[in-house]
This record gives structure tokens, C-alpha cells and sequence, in this order.
């Protein structure tokens, strides 16, 4: 079915990007001075929409999550009436200007698909509910666009409703990864180009099958129309690309590269392709024209054709090149490059034909590295610092701070005195004196504590710390960013914070709850830096428009830290009785110890085992001799009271009695050998 009045068409200003290098995609619009570039940071993907001409940010969205980009596509779209009305009067010069707006799709990776503009804050419209995986190709048509996915269909939306207009299903083997639609002109109806391994040719609007393409063996990732009725296609690690006509299966003609193409873009006859190496590669499509009107044998000869012109960007003090990111050709026939420094986008324009149409020469393009920061110095000239932050190295590229005077005057006061003092040694390594004057263990020595030459670096004031702070988050650096953070002083943090620039506050809390998540026991230290943020920059914070989806991560950070805080101290509590009961239990033991150790030894005055050994002896003497005596001390006792009392004359009556002891003894032993003896007789004789 035909339009009646179809909308204009370009097919050699249409460029997509639907196959990038992981972690980061980009499009330009083709007539509009507008480039999408989509990366991952932190954990969320952010797209910023630039002008290429003035390299400034129109616009930046930030995607939910876990949800990663997977392709975008720029497309234009019919204004509403009182817009049109408006623009009239304005007279502006830009997306909002004419009967049409500017729109960026992003397809996602959960199926869905976001309308951007770059004029407006969050989506105009979100396209859900017809992929069941990932989107990875978007290609408009007037008010509609038709998006591919991982599931093998084909979908036509309604921009301005978001509903499914049409559904087909045209590959369920393989995933589909690029797109391309040509609307009717003429006699020529509209039909849909969808690829995987393998190119289909649908018409539209009843979806049949016309024809299919198979000489690609990787998956395609860049479609476009050259004119209304040839298209190129380009495939992953694949140097070549192949021209088609719309109806013959086998291709007119084959561009080759000398590296696997990335990027490809066409403007009339021009084809440029940005390859894996970082160089971009001009073709001439007007040969490729002649060769196919020629005979079949020159045909067959000319099938392939190499690069007509090649661009490259190196730097001037090495050979490196620099890998260039995405590529445009504009209407006006000149070609838009685009690379990467660091997080800034850089553009350069170049021109491919010359006045005559000619394609130019190869060329060479010699270009310094930009500048992080974009920050001027005092001589007017742009700061170059991609190295770590030296306070060696540091230069003063203004005089506002007054903070930086007092560094200087006591820099220079320094510095007279290390002049000044004749005494002072060469090495900074104090002396044993001073090292005990230190630590406070010399007591009342008298001796003077000597000056070294050499003072302890002080920490560094909060106007450099904010510089340093400022140049971490816009540069991403995060050895310079940690260097700040360390820094625990709460009174040098809270300075640092207060002449932080509020833009910066969210970006720094955001770095602050990536470590609170990865290092929960940095939370001391980092909570001081999270507080003073918080508090100081808390009235910018809450005229965000997405303030709780900006710091999402940072509160459910908090959140969880906060949620186990009873748990601990339950914890605490538990440990803390436990700890009493072991301190309990060995004071118990000590006391125990201390009664069993007193009591295992006990002296009595005047007792001995000698004495014991006697008082036995003289037990059994007693028995046998009749005598009355209890041991030696005893006797020793009686004999000495008999001396005094005059019962004995003298010692050798005493000698007699022990005498005759012995003798009584000896008799006794005697007595028990003989009776032993008449035992074992009889005993002998009972046997016999």
C-alpha cells in the first residue's frame, strides 16, 4: 500500500551504531549536529547527548541499574502543532527548529526500548511488552521505528502512543543484530532489511519474505542504504563489505579493509569505514558504479575494491595511533571524527573530496593529547596532567586562595630558617635524644631537644585539598581521589566539603558508596567524608529532580549497615557476658590455687621422721622389757628432769639401762627365730 505524499528519505545520511566495544556505543544524527555516546560507569550506564561543533553537553540520562544499552539510533519525528507554532516565533536554530524534533532510541537489554530527546529531561516514551530479550537494532521511518532482538522478531512501533503496529518473526535460530528500513519513493515499495548470519529482505506492509542474503559468516552489524535501491553491509571481525541490489542475492561489489571494520558511514558516493586499528579507510562508490554497468568479465575482475584514501590520527612525540571511536559523513560532504581522551569526547573535522569532487589524498592528523581538566594556567595555555597529584610538581595557576599564601609564607620562613641554622644536620633521622624526648621516656632529663633541619610535613591545607578532591572526580582518577579520602581530620574534611562545588557533591558520594559497598570496614573513615557532604551540600542535593535514583546505592549502603546494628549489639552484649564469666571463673581459680598451695605444707616445732623411727623402737622395747618410756625426746626429757630431780647418780646408770634394752631385745629376736623354726618342723612332718 502506498503513501500518498511520503516523507522525504535520505539513505546516504543514515548512520547507527548497533555493535560496539563493550562497555561503551555511540550515533550521530545524519543531518542534525548531534552525537549520542552511551558508557558504562560504576554500576549504571549513562548517555550524554554533545554537539560536535562546540563539544558541549546538551543533555545526559542515566538508565536504571542492571539495565546495560545495547544499541542506539537517531531518528526525526513530526512536531505537534503548537510546538511548530511556537518554533515559528522563536525562530530557533536547532533540534526544536522546523516541522520535526530530533529523537534518540536506546534499545536495552531487558527489551524495552527509550525515547530520548535531547531537549527534554528523562524519556519521552518507553516501548516495552514485544521483545522477550535484549533490543539490538533500531531503524526509523518517519513517525515509526522498527526495532530487532535476541528473540528473532522484527517489531513496528507508534512513536508518539508506543504501541506495536506490526510483529514478525523472522529468525528464531539466531539472534537478529541490525536493521535497516527504506520507505516507498516512487515506484519503489517500502521493505524491511533484518540480519543475523544471514540478510532478509521483508516487504512491507505484509511482511513476506523477498529475498535473502548469505555472504556474510559472523553476524551482521551495520546496514545501510547507499541509494533507494543498494545497501551495504558490514560484519564483526569481518574486513569486508559488500554492496548490494535489492532482488540479486549475490553482491556487486566488495569493499576490503586492511583491519576489521568497526563503523561504517555513506554519503552519496563516499563510503568510510573505521577499522579495528583506529585508522579510517575512504572508498569510492562511483567505481563500484561503472564496474557493474561494464561487461561480465570486467565485472568478475573488479568484484573487489581496497581503500581509496586512508585517515589516521597519532600523536607528535610517538608513533602510537589514536583508535577513533565513530565517524559521520555530513551532508555538506566533509567527515566527522570522534575519539575518546580519557572521559573527554574530542572531534575533528575533516574533508574527504575537494572542490572538483576528488577524493583527497591519504593524510596524516597530528594531535596533542587534551587536557583532563580543560583548566587554564596562569600563561593562558591548557594544563596537560594525566600523572598522580605532586606537591612537588604543583604550580599556581591563580592567586584567589588565600589559603595558598599561608602555605608560601610558611614555606619561605622555612626556608630562611634551615639558612639560618649553621648547627643543623644534613639528614632529617633524629637523634637518640630527641627520639626519647618524643616519646616521653626520658624523665627529668634536663638536656635540650635540638631543632632538626628538616620539619615533620604538615597536613596539606583544605584549599589544596579541594583542588585535589575537584581534579579526581572530573578526571575519574582514582589513585588521586583515594589520596583524599584518607585523610581523617574532621575539621580539614569539613573545610574540603565547604568549598566543594555542589555539582561535585554527587559524584562524590556516589564514589563514596561504590567503597562503603566493596570495604564495608572503611565505614570510620568514610562515614566523615558521607556526613559533612550531606550536611553542607543538603539544600542542592534535594533540588535534584532524581535525587533518590542518583543516590539509591549510597542509601541502600546505609541501609544495610544500619539493619545490622541491633544484631550487633546483641552481639556485644553476648560477648561481653562471656568475657565476664571467663574473668570470674579465673579469679576463682586463682583464689583455689592459692588455698592449695598454703595448705599442702605444715610445720609442727620439735617433730621430725627420726624421732617417729624411735618412738616405735621404744614402744616395742617397753612391751618387752617392761619398760615405760615413749620415745627419745621423752626419755631425753626424763632423764634430764631425773638429773635434776637426783634419781640418778650419774650418766652410767643410764648407759646400763639401755644396755640391758638391748640385751632383752636381742633375746626377744632369738626367741621368734626358734618358735619359727618349731613351725616349720612341724609343718615338714605333717606333710610327711
Amino acid at each position: 500500500m502506498a503513501r500518498s505524499k511520503p516523507p522525504k528519505q535520505s539513505f546516504a545520511k543514515d548512520t547507527r551504531t548497533t555493535a560496539a566495544s563493550e562497555g561503551s556505543l555511540s550515533a550521530f544524527h545524519p543531518t542534525l549536529p548531534f552525537f549520542a555516546h552511551a558508557r558504562l560507569s560504576l554500576d549504571a550506564w549513562h548517555i550524554r547527548v554533545l554537539d560536535p561543533s562546540t563539544t558541549q553537553a546538551r543533555n545526559e540520562y542515566v538508565l536504571d541499574k542492571g539495565v546495560a544499552c545495547r544499541c542506539l539510533a537517531w531518528g526525526n519525528v513530526e512536531k505537534p502543532q503548537h510546538a511548530q507554532e511556537k518554533s515559528k516565533k522563536k525562530q530557533k536554530i536547532d533540534a526544536g527548529a522546523g516541522t520535526t524534533d530530533a529523537m534518540l532510541a536506546a534499545g536495552l537489554s531487558d527489551g524495552s526500548i527509550q525515547l530520548l530527546s535531547p531537549s527534554r529531561e528523562g524519556p519521552l516514551q518507553v516501548l516495552k511488552g514485544g521483545h522477550t530479550g535484549a533490543v539490538t537494532g533500531i531503524a526509523f521511518a518517519g513517525d515509526k521505528v522498527w526495532t530487532v532482538g535476541e528473540d528473532g522478531k522484527a517489531i513496528e512501533w507508534h512513536t508518539a502512543t508506543g504501541k506495536q503496529l506490526t510483529t514478525l518473526t523472522i529468525d528464531t535460530s539466531n539472534a537478529l543484530r541490525s536493521v535497516a528500513v527504506r520507505q516507498a519513493s516512487g515506484s519503489d515499495g517500502p521493505c524491511l532489511l533484518a540480519a543475523s548470519y544471514t540478510i532478509q529482505q521483508m516487504t512491507l506492509p505484509d511482511g513476506d519474505m523477498a529475498q535473502s542474503y548469505t555472504n556474510h559468516t559472523s553476524p551482521v552489524h551495520a546496514l545501510l542504504f547507499a541509494t533507494s535501491t543498494q545497501f551495504i553491509s558490514a560484519a564483526e571481525d569481518d574486513r569486508y563489505m559488500n554492496l548490494f541490489t535489492l532482488g540479486n542475492n549475490t553482491q556487486d561489489k566488495s569493499f576490503v579493509a586492511e583491519a576489521d571494520v568497526k563503523h561504517i558511514t555513506v554519503n552519496g558516493a563516499t563510503l568510510c569505514a573505521a577499522t579495528s586499528e583506529g585508522a579510517v579507510e575512504v572508498f569510492d562508490l562511483q567505481k563500484a558504479t561503472t564496474n557493474g554497468a561494464s561487461n561480465s568479465s570486467k565485472r568478475r575482475k573488479s568484484m573487489v575494491a581496497n581503500a581509496s584514501a586512508k585517515i589516521t590520527v597519532s600523536r607528535p612525540d610517538s608513533n602510537s595511533t589514536v583508535s577513533v571511536l565513530d565517524l559521520s559523513l555530513r551532508p555538506d560532504g566533509t567527515l566527522v571524527l570522534v575519539w575518546l581522551e580519557g572521559a573527554r569526547v574530542v572531534f575533528e573535522t575533516v574533508r574527504v573530496r575537494d572542490a572538483e569532487g576528488q577524493l583527497a589524498a591519504s593524510v596524516n592528523l597530528v594531535r596533542a593529547p587534551q587536557p583532563v581538566l580543560g583548566a587554564q594556567t596562569a600563561d593562558g595555555q591548557l594544563e596537560q596532567s594525566a600523572r598522580p597529584y605532586q606537591d612537588g610538581q604543583a604550580r599556581i595557576a591563580a592567586g584567589h586562595d588565600e589559603g595558598d599564601f599561608e602555605m608560601a609564607d610558611a614555606a619561605d620562613e622555612e626556608a630562611e630558617a634551615d639558612v639560618a641554622d649553621e648547627d643543623s644536620e644534613e639528614d632529617a633521622e633524629p637523634t637518640l635524644q630527641e627520639r626519647l624526648h618524643a616519646l616521653e621516656v626520658s624523665g627529668n632529663t634536663p638536656a635540650k631537644q635540638k631543632s632538626t633541619s628538616k620539619q615533620v610535613l604538615q597536613v596539606p591545607s583544605a584549599g589544596s585539598l579541594t583542588t585535589v578532591l575537584t581534579q579526581a572526580l572530573k578526571s575519574s582518577d582514582t589513585a588521586l581521589l583515594e589520596s583524599c579520602l584518607h585523610q581523617s581530620d574532621s575539621k580539614i574534611i569539613l573545610a574540603t566539603v565547604r568549598r566543594l562545588d555542589p555539582v561535585l557533591s554527587v559524584a562524590l558520594l556516589e564514589q563514596l558508596a561504590s567503597r562503603l559497598a566493596r570495604r564495608p570496614g572503611r565505614a570510620g573513615e568514610l562515614g566523615v567524608w558521607v556526613r559533612w557532604t550531606v550536611v553542607v551540600h543538603g539544600g542542592y542535593l534535594s533540588s535534584l529532580p532524581n535525587l533518590v535514583k542518583t543516590l539509591s546505592s549510597l542509601h541502600a549502603t546505609l541501609s544495610n549497615r544500619a539493619a545490622t546494628l541491633p544484631r550487633l549489639l546483641a552481639l556485644q552484649g553476648r560477648l561481653d557476658m562471656v568475657h565476664a564469666q571467663i574473668e570470674l571463673r579465673r579469679e576463682g581459680d586463682v583464689r583455689q590455687t592459692m588455698q592449695e598451695e598454703a595448705s599442702d605444707v605444715e610445720y609442727n616445732e620439735g617433730d621430725s621422721d627420726f624421732s617417729d623411727e624411735e618412738e616405735v623402737e621404744l614402744e616395742d622395747a617397753s612391751e618387752l622389757g617392761g619398760l615405760d618410756t615413749s620415745d627419745e625426746g621423752s626419755a631425753e626429757e626424763d632423764s634430764d628432769e631425773d638429773d635434776e630431780a637426783g634419781d640418778f647418780s650419774d650418766d652410767s646408770e643410764g648407759g646400763d639401762a639401755f644396755a640391758q634394752l638391748d640385751a632383752d631385745m636381742e633375746a626377744h629376736a632369738a626367741m621368734d627365730d626358734v618358735e619359727s623354726e618349731d613351725m616349720e618342723q612341724s609343718d615338714d612332718e605333717a606333710e610327711a
